[in-house]
């Protein structure tokens, strides 16, 4: 399934279809997408991952080793740049485990904050023992006592857009949900779609994530609230 055919549904099933004209000859493509986005990421960031995992990403991370420029015995920790794409908005930011040194799996509860990582590795009976904390604010993992670090995570959804080249982008991406989520987010775009024709977009639960998600055009590196 294609995000042309999550539009197609939408086509089908709305009440005032002068509301969402044929993706064809639309004008107003651009906004649908909009809509069918912001609903697929509500329901992409309220599912367990359990029922994600046809979507998982597997990543083995470059770390660098801290000081800069150590070496040996000299190296404190680790540090790994956060994927551009992971879906930081999730209550587990997206973490399904993380594998140190291809035995050790940690998972998004077990993860230090920044200030415990280091007072940790700095006394000696826990220096060695293999951890990891999230710095959030320079988008880095630290990792300490194992020298690789395997990532296994839910992406942020790729934004559907209207390329005007080719087939277009939305209409050959896939929708990243497995079924029957598809029927969940035309719910949530046709109540929003109403909501706006009423003037009551109080009723649509994806109007402040439309507000958020394209405030800029940085959707899909940055962390989205809603």
């Amino acid at each position: 399934m294609t995000y042309s055919d999550i539009h197609t549904l939408l086509f089908e099933r709305i009440r005032e279809q002068r509301s969402w004209p044929d993706a064809g000859s639309s004008t107003k493509l651009a906004e649908q997408l909009q809509f069918i986005y912001a609903a697929t990421i509500k329901v992409a960031r309220d599912a367990k991952a359990s029922v994600l995992d046809s979507i998982f990403k597997t990543s083995s991370l470059t770390l660098v080793a801290k000081p800069t420029g150590a070496t040996g015995s000299d190296i404190t920790h680790y540090s790994a740049a956060l994927p551009a794409d992971l879906f930081r908005s999730r209550p587990d930011m997206g973490i399904v485990y993380m594998l140190l040194d291809d035995e050790t799996i940690v998972t998004d509860r077990e993860l230090s904050s920044v200030s415990s990582f280091f007072r940790m590795i700095a006394k000696k009976n826990q220096y060695g023992n293999r951890l990891v904390a999230t710095d959030f604010s320079i988008k880095n993992f630290l990792l300490h006592g194992a020298s690789k670090l395997e990532l296994n995570y839910i992406p942020l959804p790729t934004k559907p857009v209207d390329t005007g080249a080719g087939a277009d982008l939305y209409s050959i991406l896939d929708f990243p949900l497995p079924s029957p989520f598809e029927e969940e987010v035309v719910a949530l775009a046709m109540m929003h779609v109403e909501a706006v024709l009423t003037g009551n977009t109080g009723k649509s639960q994806i109007s402040g994530l439309i507000a958020e998600l394209y405030s800029s055009e940085k959707v899909g590196v940055e962390e989205v609230e809603g």
